[in-house]
């Protein structure tokens, strides 16, 4: 992730004029991000034993 963000903060000086250098390294930390998101919640429904259903 952290090669990601720097990958994010050395293209911002680019993306005037080559926008794709920014993209593709920020849309790939948006869907690590979004996934990590949803990992945790399908774990927290599965073994938080408070919200279980009997």
């Amino acid at each position: 992730m952290t090669a990601l963000g720097l990958m994010v903060s050395e293209a911002q000086s680019t993306a005037a004029f080559a926008w794709w250098t920014l993209a593709g390294p920020a849309l790939a930390l948006v869907f690590a991000v979004i996934s990590l998101n949803l990992v945790g919640d399908g774990l927290r429904d599965s073994l938080d034993p408070t919200r279980r259903s009997v």
